[in-house]
C-alpha cells in the first residue's frame, strides 16, 4: 500500500509544476484557454475563446483580412471618384465661363 501512496505525493506534483514554470506566460494562457475551450458547452464562449487564441498566437483571422481588403478597395475607389469629381468641377466652371460670354 505504501508505494501507491508514494506515487501521489507532492514530490510528483512539484515536478509537474516545475516543468510548467519553464513555459512562458503566453504559453500558459494559451494552455488555459484551450482547456476551457475543450470543456465548455457554450458555443458563444467557444467562438470568443477561439478568436482570443488566434490573436495570442499571432494568426490573423479571416474577418480581419477581408476587412483590410475591403478597406483598400474602398480607398482606391475613393481616390478615383475624387479625381473624377475634380475633372467635373473644372468642366462645370469652363461651361459656366463660356455661358457668361
Amino acid at each position: 500500500m505504501r508505494p501507491v501512496l508514494n506515487e501521489t505525493t507532492n514530490a510528483t506534483k512539484r515536478l509537474e509544476t516545475k516543468s510548467k514554470e519553464g513555459e512562458s506566460d503566453k504559453g500558459r494562457v494559451l494552455h488555459f484557454l484551450k482547456g476551457v475551450y475543450a470543456t465548455t458547452r457554450d458555443y458563444s464562449l467557444k467562438y470568443d475563446l477561439k478568436k482570443c487564441m488566434e490573436i495570442i498566437e499571432g494568426k490573423e483571422n479571416q474577418e480581419v483580412i477581408d476587412l483590410k481588403n475591403a478597406l483598400s478597395e474602398a480607398l482606391i475607389e475613393n481616390e478615383t471618384l475624387f479625381a473624377e469629381k475634380c475633372e467635373l468641377a473644372v468642366t462645370l466652371e469652363c461651361m459656366k465661363a463660356e455661358r457668361k460670354e
